[in-house]
């Protein structure tokens, strides 16, 4: 009786793994570098904040909101938290302003949607193909 190996199986703990290790230490070393610079420059939350805000109500600011929306899936933070901040700072004194804020806002949605599913196919791929391999045809198909 022969055993048949499957692909997974015959690959290096570092060929199964070794993006996703890289991947968590970036993101690592990136948390790191906003401590070490938020205890360097002795910030406290609130001069953090008004800073973030300052920086967003300048020129740059939609776009580097809509930055922060699109990366907003891998940081793990509440949709709704920037969508009020949207209103908030963009959306105030016209209502010219305020459908500015909700098309930043529909903008920065959209790309973090789309983020977020490619970040989900890319580390996600291998537990479809190995985990359900009974039903990956259906599930596969729609990840495809």
């Amino acid at each position: 009786m022969t055993v048949k190996l499957s692909e997974s199986s015959k690959q290096s703990f570092w060929q199964q793994h070794g993006q996703k290790l890289v991947a968590a230490g970036f993101w690592l070393l990136l948390i790191g570098g906003y401590f070490y610079y938020y205890r360097a420059n002795e910030l406290t939350s609130a001069t953090a904040i008004l800073q973030i805000v300052d920086l967003l109500a300048s020129p740059w600011g939609p776009l580097l909101y809509i930055l922060i929306y699109t990366v907003r899936p891998l940081i793990f933070f509440s949709a709704a938290v920037l969508t009020i901040a949207s209103g908030s700072i963009f959306g105030s004194g016209s209502y010219l302003n305020l459908a500015l804020a909700v098309l930043y806002t529909m903008i920065g949605s959209n790309l973090s949607a789309t983020v977020a599913y490619l970040v989900g196919r890319f580390f996600g791929e291998g537990w479809i193909k190995e985990d359900v391999a009974s039903e990956a045809g259906v599930v596969q198909r729609y990840a495809d």
